[in-house]
């Protein structure tokens, strides 16, 4: 506890905040049987009162009640209602990045993709529309993250920032850079997790769906992109029924995720389970995942979105085939964390990757068989074996 207390010291004092503490209440949670031991908690020399029980959210928290109990009640009250964020900040405080790095006094923007359920705006398309789809990774590295970067720095004032993107995130971070070269001077140091640019060699089930690439641009093209939905209430029902922790059907709600990402039930806390499984899918665009098919279909490359037809290529990009990303403009440091269990972003992919950029500061390749896509952000050991060792890199770079 006290050393708890002394690291929301150390934070609020980087970020110039005070604390009143004559209205600050603490409570501990016991964990076993027995009597507790008294622990003065104390604020720069100020006692703080301990409580024994404190409500949050409608939710009353008790010392003597279980860490289980409180983790089901709020999951349970995560689908009642719109409070499944609460439910992270409260119990996954210490297994997410942007947490620890906001602990650590870093100053923390988390970006939100067009498409999801967060960020369904437009000054003049409805997503009704089926031209609000019509986007793909490409747009999110040419337009959105530039947009996010430089706004971030217009308010900050900073004239360069850290980036940390998982997935998606790292492939609209190389699209950017690849095409506005200028924006290496913005960025300290980027973090790839589970970074995805090529997808020769994905595995699993995902494959066949790959096979139908072509397919997918026909249809696109002449039809529309469709939305790949948020889950609808109806889903969200069903995933909580046939996934929460008392279900029989829970293993199958595992081995479906396991298919997607990667088999690995030991980094997997059963407790968010139905959290996570509730969130996904949060809402993207099929030309994304169409996007990511082109790379299956056309291994060795990582380019732009090809549209089938080679007039349309030649009134695009002057060319009958679509043009490269450029990654040796990537001149920013980069720190890769990839593993041997990733199904999604293979080994095999990241290293035609880790050849072609040219300033990787960092390579962090997980050998164990048992750390799949997803365990980056919701695995038990990303804490220790992601976190903290990006964090002990950004700390030299400040």
């Amino acid at each position: 506890m006290e050393v708890l207390i002394r690291r929301l010291e150390r934070y609020f004092d980087a970020k110039k905040l005070t604390v009143n503490v004559g209205k600050m209440k603490v409570m501990r949670f016991r964990k076993g049987g027995g009597r507790q031991k008294q622990v003065d908690c104390g604020w720069k020399g100020k006692r703080i009162e301990e409580v024994k029980e404190f409500k949050y959210l409608g939710y009353t928290f008790k010392k003597n009640g279980k860490q289980d109990g409180h983790i089901k009640e709020r999951v349970k009250k995560a689908y009642e209602g719109h409070e499944a964020d609460s439910f992270y900040v409260l119990f996954l405080f210490y297994l997410i990045a942007a947490y620890l790095m906001a602990d650590q006094g870093y100053d923390v923007w988390l970006g939100n993709n067009r498409g999801n359920i967060y960020s369904r705006n437009h000054t003049s398309i409805s997503p009704k529309d089926k031209c609000f789809w019509d986007f793909s990774f490409h747009e999110l590295g040419l337009y959105d993250l530039p947009a996010i970067i430089d706004y971030v720095i217009e308010i900050t004032g900073s004239s360069r920032i850290f980036y940390v993107g998982h997935s998606q995130g790292s492939t609209q971070f190389f699209v950017m850079i690849s095409t506005f070269p200028e924006y290496n001077s913005k960025i300290i140091l980027m973090g790839g997790l589970a970074p995805a640019a090529y997808t020769s060699n994905i595995r699993g089930p995902v494959t066949k769906l790959a096979q139908l690439t072509y397919l997918g641009v026909w249809v696109g093209e002449k039809f529309g992109y469709p939305e790949f939905g948020s889950r609808s209430n109806w889903g969200k029902f069903l995933a909580s029924f046939l996934c929460h922790n008392e279900a029989l059907t829970q293993i199958l709600c595992k081995n479906i995720f396991f298919l997607i990402a990667g088999f690995n039930e030991e980094d997997l806390n059963l407790a968010n389970f139905p959290v996570i499984i509730g969130h996904i899918p949060a809402g993207a665009s099929w030309k994304q995942f169409v996007h990511y098919g082109q790379g299956f279909i056309n291994p060795g490359y990582f380019r732009h979105f090809d549209y089938g037809n080679i007039q349309i290529n030649f009134e695009i990009y002057n060319a009958s085939e679509p043009l490269e990303y450029n990654l040796e403009s990537v001149t920013t440091p980069v720190a890769l964390f990839s593993s041997n269990n990733d199904w999604l972003a293979t080994p095999e992919d990241v290293n035609m990757l880790r050849k072609k950029l040219p300033n990787i500061v960092l390579d962090y390749e997980f050998s164990m068989n048992s750390f799949n896509h997803y365990d980056f952000i919701w695995g038990c050991r990303a804490p220790h074996l992601v976190f903290d060792t990006l964090l002990n890199l950004m700390a030299k770079y400040l």
